[in-house]
């Protein structure tokens, strides 16, 4: 619902939450009642019953209808309507009230007539159950506009908007369990890709679990301890988990989590680079896009992304060593940060098919920010330790392709494991096409193997960095 005033458009929900009674006259049966209107809306374009709307919900005592009605104090009306024309009124606007649809209705409750019909017509329509419950938000009916979203999230689990406004509203209501799975939700599928309808509106309601985390946070831990530990330590759980518990900057640290989770400080294609430094760096790379748990990892702990790599301990001899593979420590050269990833496959992200293997063969640009990834942090790995063989290699990648999460091999595996963590955290790529990539390296190596002890794999990748 929205209301053109002078030019200027406001959704209904900003209109002030007013008393204001009047006497009506039901066109229906004629009963005259006087009624809680809220705020009234002239247009002066249109006559009659049309030319009056009300914000507040309400039916004809006597028959229940939604309207239209007649204006019994219509003199009282035209005087205030003169004096909201040279002074400003929270009861009387001049303008008009419309529809997403363009409809316009003298009542909320005709309103709601007209978006049962479209839903009847269109049952499994999430945007109008949308809809419906920003008509019964703005009335202030919360209890109705609350089950309305619940209807839409059924029908979407995805859908922002419902997500948004049910998180809000169960806040409202104290209800944080349910609070706290819209807020999961919202940050699973802004990290499907999932956006509103407007970038601003895609950032208020990525920005909002952020605050209502810390602003409640006293009452979403007791939520919080109650789930299962699945739930505690996804991605989505560990971006709210830091910022229930933030204390500084958390209107920066809130803008720049949003910005680099929706993609928006990633934009420009990065220079070409072999160098430690902006491993994020090929001839055509495909838009990073950050799932939303390295994305807060990123901000909060300040990280360039476009320099964003492993950084791999080592133990008091020298030898490298990751004392647990799902914690992935991440550097930019200046700056370090900690990454729990409980599961590779959680980073799995849409559905898109990998191009035919005789393309794959050929390392297609849009792939090469990850086998670059993964070549990259493999080969840091011999450097420090040891020249693995080629049929390690085959064997470590037919792992990889075949049991993402499996059983670990040894230090080699962890690091390609955290590196196609990585790859799969900067840029989505769906499960195929993960399996696609790992297939084609498993045959890259073979083309290089001509025996048990041979490295020359190895070898290619020195010579392919600049080593």
């Amino acid at each position: 619902m929205s209301m053109s005033m002078k030019e200027t458009r406001i959704t209904a929900v900003d209109l002030p939450h007013v008393q204001k009674f009047l006497a009506l006259i039901c066109e229906k049966c004629g009963t005259k009642q006087s009624y809680d209107v809220g705020s009234i809306c002239i247009n002066d374009n249109e006559t009659g019953t049309k030319r009056v709307q009300f914000t507040n919900y309400f039916r004809c005592v006597n028959c229940d209808s939604p309207g239209p009605f007649e204006v019994a104090d219509y003199l009282k009306v035209i005087s205030e309507v003169m004096t909201a024309k040279f002074k400003k009124s929270k009861k009387i606007f001049l303008g008009r009230i419309q529809m997403f649809d363009g409809t316009a209705h003298q009542t909320v409750a005709m309103s709601e007539e007209h978006l049962k019909e479209l839903i009847a017509k269109d049952p499994d329509n999430a945007f109008l159950h949308v809809r419906m419950g920003n008509l019964m938000r703005a009335a202030r009916h919360e209890t109705s506009a609350v089950e309305w979203y619940e209807r839409a999230v059924g029908l979407d689990p995805h859908d922002l908007e419902a997500l948004g406004s049910l998180e809000e509203l169960s806040i409202d209501r104290e209800d944080f369990r349910t609070a706290l799975y819209c807020a999961l939700a919202i940050l699973n599928a802004i990290g499907m890709g999932r956006r509103a309808s407007t970038d601003e509106l895609t950032h208020a309601i990525l920005s909002a679990p952020l605050y209502l985390m810390n602003e409640n946070a006293d009452d979403f831990r007791v939520v919080w301890d109650e789930q299962p530990a699945d739930i505690r330590n996804s991605g989505e759980g560990q971006v709210l988990r830091e910022f229930m518990d933030m204390d500084d900057d958390l209107d920066e640290r809130v803008e720049s989590f949003v910005e680099t989770a929706l993609g928006e400080e990633a934009t420009d294609e990065l220079s070409q680079s072999h160098d430690t430094g902006e491993l994020w760096a090929s001839a055509k790379l495909r838009s990073v896009e950050m799932e939303t748990s390295l994305a807060a990892v990123v901000a909060n702990s300040s990280l360039e992304w476009a320099d964003l790599r492993l950084s791999i301990p080592a133990s008091e001899k020298g030898r490298l060593t990751i004392p647990s593979r799902s914690s992935i420590n991440l550097t930019d050269g200046d700056r370090v940060g900690q990454w729990n990833v409980p599961s590779l496959r959680t980073l799995f992200r849409g559905d898109r098919p990998p191009p035919p293997t005789t393309e794959m063969d050929h390392y297609p640009a849009e792939y090469v920010d990850c086998f670059y990834c993964v070549e990259y942090h493999a080969l840091l790995v011999a450097d420090a330790d040891r020249d693995p063989t080629d049929e390690e290699f085959i064997e470590l990648y037919s792992t990889m392709r075949r049991r993402p999460d499996g059983k670990s091999l040894g230090v080699l595996h962890d690091v390609v494991w955290q590196a196609a963590c990585l790859a799969l955290g900067m840029v989505k790529f769906s499960e195929a096409e993960y399996g696609a990539i790992f297939s084609q390296m498993t045959r890259s190596v073979r083309h290089f193997c001509t025996g048990p002890s041979s490295r020359n794999y190895i070898d290619y990748l020195r010579s392919n960095f600049g080593r």
